[in-house]
């Protein structure tokens, strides 16, 4: 296969990235057009960076946010497999694993209902950016039938 020489002008913060990572996996500075390549044909995966380095610098109150955000999610997280045992003890076999499309379902229409109470909400705006809502809320069905030829 031809290989065909390509420009790419990168903002100076991804240029200094990709010349790190460079020189993080080759030794040196100047393999980072075969890193740049490999990253295009899939053979490189680029590093997700630290919560700190996209937050930037932290305060206290901050790192006290996230602890509070780490806790409340470990309690959710019980209380979701709580309910989960209850599921699976009211449910026959053969129908134990159409709960993930339920859920799902269930999931997405909360979380778009609570998006929505947000995003109208009037002394909730301090965030820059609407609440994300599900566009597959209201479809799952649909995609299970697609997967699970049996019921269509």
């Amino acid at each position: 296969m031809a290989k065909v020489q390509v420009m790419l002008s990168l903002d100076s913060e991804v240029a200094k990235s990709l010349r790190t990572a460079a020189m993080e996996k080759y030794g040196n500075t100047r393999s980072m057009s075969r890193y740049i390549e490999e990253l295009a044909t899939g053979a490189a995966q680029i590093k997700e960076p630290d919560a700190c380095s996209i937050l930037g610098v932290r305060s206290e109150y901050s790192f006290k946010a996230e602890k509070n955000f780490n806790e409340s999610v470990a309690l959710i997280s019980e209380h979701i497999k709580n309910m989960n045992k209850k599921i699976e003890l009211n449910r026959d076999e053969l129908h134990s694993c159409n709960d993930f499309f339920e859920m799902k379902e269930a999931f997405e229409l909360m979380l778009n209902k609570r998006a929505d109470y947000i995003n109208e909400c009037w002394s909730c705006k301090g965030y820059t950016e609407p609440m994300p809502k599900y566009e597959s809320a209201g479809k799952n069905y649909a995609l299970f039938a697609s997967m699970y030829p049996a019921i269509r």
